[in-house]
Order: C-alpha cells, then sequence, then structure tokens
C-alpha cells in the first residue's frame, strides 16, 4: 500500500470518529490535529489521481515548511497552497483574490458539488473566500459565502464563526449574531485570545442594540457609507436610506411631543402657583385701569406657514443634541439635509 493510500485511509476513519464525537459532544467544534489535516489532503490528492511527480514534490515541500504544533489558521493557509498546487482553477482563483489593487467586484466563487465534489475542499476554500470578503468590507457578500459552509468540515472552525459574527454584527444582524457568538465562545476549541475578546466586545455591543433607536439609525448611515464606497448604489441601499428618514422622522415626531407634554405641564403648574384665590376680572396693566386687549394680527396663509424659524430650528437641534449623545450629530444633520432636499425637490417648490 503506498504512502498516498494510508494516509488517505487514515484520514477517512478519522472523519467518521470525529463526527461520531462532535456529535455526543452537543456540536463541540474540536481542531483537528496537524497530522489528521494532512492526512485529509493528501487523501483528496490521491481521489484525483495525482501522478505529476512536480506536483507531489510541491505539496511535499509545502507540509515539510509547517511545524508541529501549529495554529488552525497556518494549517488552513498550507491546505489552500496545496489545493491551488493541484488544481490550475483553484490556483488562479487564489492569485485573483491575493491581487494588491482589488476591484469593486470580487473574483467569483465558481466552484460547486458538482466540479469539485470534495466537501473538505469546498468548506474551507469557501471560509478562505468569504474571510477575503469580509477583511475587504463585503459583509453581505461574505455572509451569503458563510451560510453554504459547513462547520463540520472546517480546519479552523473558531476562525469561521469568528468572521460569520463579524459579518452579523456589521449587517445589524442582532439575533444570529448573539447565537454566532454563543458557538463561539461556549462551544469551540482554541480560540484565539483576540477573537475571544472583540467577540465578547461585539456580544455586550448586540445585546444593548435596541429596535427603531438612534443608535440603530446611526450604525445604518455608516452601512449606507460603506456600501456607497463598494459602489452599491442600488436598491437595498436606497431602501436603507428611507427606512434611516423614517426612523429620524419618528424620532424627532417623539422629541416633538415629549416637548409639548413638558411645555403644557409647567404652564398648568405655573399657573397654578401664580393665580390667586380671587383674580381680576380683566388684566390691566400696573397704573391704568384699561383691560389688556389687543388687536388681533393677521398671521396670513401663505404656504409653509408654522415652519420654525432658521433660529427656533437650531434650538431644536441644540435640544437633540443634549438629549443624545455627541456621536449623534451626524445623523442629525444628515437628516436635516435629506429633509431640505426632499422639500426642494417637492412640486410647488
Amino acid at each position: 500500500m503506498s504512502e498516498l493510500h494510508y494516509r488517505w485511509l487514515h484520514a477517512a476513519a478519522t472523519t467518521v470518529l470525529l463526527t461520531v464525537t462532535a456529535g455526543a459532544a452537543d456540536k463541540f467544534h474540536a481542531v483537528p490535529t496537524h497530522e489528521d489535516v494532512r492526512s485529509q489532503t493528501m487523501g483528496w490528492i490521491t481521489e484525483r489521481n495525482v501522478t505529476d511527480a512536480s506536483v507531489l514534490g510541491a505539496v511535499d515541500a509545502i507540509w515539510s515548511d509547517v511545524g508541529d504544533p501549529v495554529s488552525p489558521s497556518d494549517l488552513l493557509d498550507s491546505v489552500v497552497e496545496s489545493f491551488a498546487a493541484v488544481d490550475e482553477d483553484v490556483a488562479d482563483f487564489v492569485a485573483e483574490c491575493a491581487l494588491p489593487a482589488q476591484a469593486l467586484v470580487p473574483p467569483s466563487f465558481q466552484f460547486d458539488e458538482e466540479s469539485h465534489p470534495s466537501e473538505f475542499l469546498l468548506a474551507n476554500l469557501r471560509f478562505f473566500y468569504g474571510k477575503h470578503l469580509c477583511l475587504r468590507s463585503m459583509y453581505e457578500e461574505a455572509y451569503e459565502v458563510f451560510l453554504k459552509v459547513r462547520i463540520e468540515a472546517m480546519i479552523d472552525p473558531a476562525s469561521y464563526l469568528f468572521y460569520r459574527a463579524v459579518c452579523e454584527h456589521q449587517l445589524l444582524k442582532r439575533d444570529e449574531g448573539l447565537e454566532t457568538i454563543d458557538e463561539l465562545l461556549t462551544n469551540t476549541e482554541d480560540i484565539p485570545s483576540r477573537y475571544r475578546t472583540v467577540a465578547t466586545l461585539m456580544q455586550h455591543d448586540l445585546e444593548s442594540l435596541k429596535p427603531e433607536s438612534l443608535d440603530e439609525i446611526s450604525r445604518k448611515m455608516s452601512d449606507v457609507e460603506r456600501r456607497l464606497q463598494l459602489g452599491r448604489g442600488g436598491q437595498k441601499v436606497q431602501r436603507v436610506e428611507e427606512e434611516i428618514i423614517a426612523g429620524l422622522d419618528e424620532i424627532i415626531e417623539k422629541i416633538e411631543q415629549q416637548q409639548g407634554q413638558s411645555s403644557s405641564s409647567n404652564s398648568g403648574q405655573g399657573g397654578n402657583q401664580n393665580n390667586p384665590s380671587n383674580p381680576a376680572q380683566d388684566s390691566t396693566i400696573k397704573g391704568e385701569t384699561a383691560p389688556g386687549e389687543v388687536d388681533e394680527s393677521d398671521i396670513g396663509s401663505q404656504q409653509g406657514w408654522g415652519a420654525l424659524p432658521p433660529k427656533d430650528q437650531a434650538r431644536a437641534k441644540n435640544e437633540i443634541n443634549r438629549n443624545y449623545p455627541a456621536h449623534y450629530q451626524d445623523a442629525i444633520e444628515q437628516y436635516l439635509k435629506k429633509l431640505a432636499k426632499r422639500r426642494s425637490s417637492s412640486p410647488g417648490n
């Protein structure tokens, strides 16, 4: 029996053992050993009937540089490098992802179960691609890729769960993000300390995120800015922009209602304190006997009557800034600009 066939059989047995262990441990995500990963890689090469000595030599050279112990992240890099050494399509794809000047349109993932039936390759190559997209702030595309990954076939489950949680955090998927972070922190082996620290911070952040709050609106604004920088200006972005405007309208309306109720309450309390037991029948100025009556003013009926003057608008905005943290000022500025643009484009203006 050749060494490659022996390694393939060893990998198959290890995969069965890990599957049974994972089921017994309630989906606990263990990290495969250096030898397990190398055996799976060699088994994949054997399945492809690779006999080219130069290719096999290149793969051996890759693994001769991999020490033991080694981090799961480094193991994944070695596996992807081995895929590229054997498969020209994978090599071209990996090279395209590594280009220093990245185009707005990411490289396409053209690998599927029909062309590449190995789940070992697909799962780990998909994660490699999803991580690449995530690091480019293409969270929507990365998240779609991550959803297709079966974690049981992953070499580095901690990294997979971490980067998936990053996407869910950035896309404001609160429930999904909290579930992924919990799976990372409680059911995953060998979590790097940096992942644990950042994941814990994201967990607290998502737990405190309230729907339809100014905090959520501010994050949506940042997300729209990110999408526009990536050249994403389609219907999704426009829909989020409308949600932002609608949310700000609702928040400002609530503030105005609270201010109106507060003014009414203060007015009523002031009147009760200053009313004498026997008030005069007519209000008069001291030293005068005439009642305090004035002619009614003509307020006019022109369009736009009732809008706040600029000074009062500034005062209202200052009131909002006092009620909310300073970093929300951008949200208010963007709302006012959008509102002014909408008014100027409306009929009659």
